[in-house]
């Protein structure tokens, strides 16, 4: 039985979803499937994938192949990307400095399943902020988080609830999604 900050339920092994920051993004879009240089390391039971600022492609620092894209291989993962408008264009050690860099991977992403990204602009927005620092954005990813991982790893029907809930109220949201 798994009971923390708001997440609570039995763990189905069958049914997973997978959150991470930046590396730890990148981690769960290899376990739902993406292609890298190095392999394939999909696991079947990941069902959603709630990413903050998943790291880009090109240039690239994970091995992600490029022809076809890896993120155009992932197939029936949900996917939900949050990206800080203030650090959208570089890497956490700040060696990678390339327009849009954080959002490249919903770019590519197939729709054969829900995909969706958030910029988050304004203040307070940068690379940890979307994680953890910016209470307001905090908020909007527990509520969606969970929201993503009722409908896609439990089955409950609120998806159209995803993106809309919790919204900060000292920042602005661009919304996109694609894929049924």
């Amino acid at each position: 039985m798994l009971d923390c900050i708001g997440f609570q339920g039995k763990v189905n092994g069958t049914n997973q979803g997978y959150t991470g920051h930046s590396a730890g993004a990148m981690e769960g879009l290899f376990a739902a499937g993406m292609n890298t240089t190095h392999g394939n390391y999909r696991a079947s039971a990941i069902k959603a994938v709630y990413a903050m600022s998943p790291p880009g492609y090109s240039p690239d620092q994970y091995g992600i192949t490029k022809t076809p894209n890896g993120y155009s291989f992932i197939k029936d993962t949900a996917i939900f990307t949050v990206v800080g408008e203030q650090k959208k264009n570089m890497n956490g050690p700040k060696t990678i400095n390339k327009e849009n860099w954080r959002l490249q991977g919903y770019d590519q992403m197939n729709a054969s399943a829900p995909r969706y990204q958030v910029l988050v602009k304004g203040d307070n927005t940068g690379h940890e902020a979307v994680a953890r620092l910016n209470e307001g954005v905090k908020l909007y990813n527990g509520a969606n988080s969970l929201d993503l991982f009722d409908t896609f790893v439990k089955g409950s029907d609120r998806k159209a609830e995803i993106g809309i809930l919790s919204q900060p109220v000292t920042n602005e949201l661009e919304i996109k999604v694609k894929g049924n």
